[in-house]
């Protein structure tokens, strides 16, 4: 915890606070064990900007919990920190590259990071792609703040909720495209949508997260290709050096999600489906035939039989005769392994009677 002015802060989620452990969120900074790389918690970044715990980290960047002094509310904050080319001695919060071979392809995925930054702020009233609102250079590396969203990512949801209904993923799927659909027409991919950049919101959004551009300045056969092509959500020719990548691409990979969401299953690594596509292409999870007929489209193998465009897949959704339902996130998740417990299975029978 910390004070500012005549408030004390938890670091954990910025609620005012009396004594740690906090009564809103459970954090304590005696407890916390923070990430190795990290910055500590309540770094101040800008003179503004309190870092609290870290909420993720992905091939290269963390994302923060922190607190905008100024204006006095949560946001996050993602910091470019590329584990393959830099690293963060112990006491120091600047990044130092690993090697001259590094320092080059650092720079460069620096500037892209921030030039990221730059292009999502564009879209600041968009209700489907997560809002940026400042980015800066510190620490010999860049940041930029967004809004701290509350919810579930699609892939923890699966996990500790169970599968999404027809009705749920076609809306899922039609506000993921509307994003889509907006970047695209700006000619950029985002080139990594998976369950785990799906942010299904509290109010009923659905947002399109982590658009990391810098994943491309990494060299070929980089060990980071295995974290950022995620198996069963990039198609072929992402894995492939001179693969025709178009809006197709991040088609494939949103419908692979959405199929995700609705059978629990991550589908078949395109290389795998070279070989044998008898898994996918059949129906065996029951779902809406014309909601498989239009993902499965999605998900060809060769680009030119999925959806040219954005814009022919939203056509294609919104002829879905399905009744379109909100994911509701339930404010106590309980994981499936504590609600299928021998004991709470035996309590459920006990009190039916």
């Amino acid at each position: 915890m910390f004070t500012l002015g005549n408030k004390v802060l938890c670091s954990g989620c910025f609620a005012p606070i009396k004594k740690e452990p906090c009564r809103k969120c459970g954090f304590s900074e005696n407890s916390y064990v923070p990430d190795s790389m990290a910055l500590p918690v309540g770094t101040v970044l800008m003179g503004n900007f309190i870092i609290g715990r870290v909420l993720g980290r992905g091939g290269f960047g963390i994302t923060y919990l922190a607190y905008d002094a100024k204006y006095g509310k949560v946001i996050a904050v993602k910091e470019y920190f590329p584990i393959e080319l830099a690293l963060r001695k112990p006491g120091e919060n600047g990044l130092m590259v690993r090697d001259r071979k590094s320092a080059e392809l650092f720079k460069d995925g620096v500037m892209k990071f921030y030039n990221e930054a730059g292009f999502l702020a564009k879209f600041a009233e968009d209700e489907g792609i997560v809002r940026v609102y400042q980015f800066f250079y510190e620490n010999n590396t860049a940041y930029f703040t967004m809004e701290y969203l509350t919810g579930m990512t699609l892939k923890d949801y699966v996990q500790n909720c169970g599968r999404l209904t027809d009705g749920q993923a076609l809306r899922v799927a039609q506000q993921a495209a509307s994003a889509l659909k907006k970047i695209h027409s700006q000619n950029v991919l985002h080139r990594d949508v998976c369950p785990d950049n799906l942010m299904l919101c509290s109010d009923g959004r659905v947002k399109l997260l982590d658009f990391g551009s810098a994943r491309q300045v990494f060299p070929e056969g980089s060990q980071l290709l295995t974290v950022i092509l995620k198996p069963g959500f990039a198609p072929i020719e992402q894995y492939m050096r001179k693969g025709k990548q178009g809006e197709w691409t991040d088609l494939y990979a949103l419908a692979a999600s959405v199929y995700y969401g609705l059978t629990g299953q991550i589908p078949e690594n395109p290389q795998n489906r070279l070989e044998d596509d008898s898994q996918l292409a059949e129906n065996r999870y029951r779902i809406h035939p014309q909601l498989f007929a239009v993902l499965y489209k999605a998900m060809m193998l060769k680009y030119t039989d999925r959806y040219a465009t954005t814009e022919a897949f939203c056509e294609a959704l919104e002829e879905i005769p399905i009744r379109r339902q909100s994911v509701r996130i339930p404010g106590r998740i309980v994981k499936k392994s504590e609600a299928d417990s021998p004991l709470r299975q035996l309590l459920a029978k006990l009190l039916k009677g």
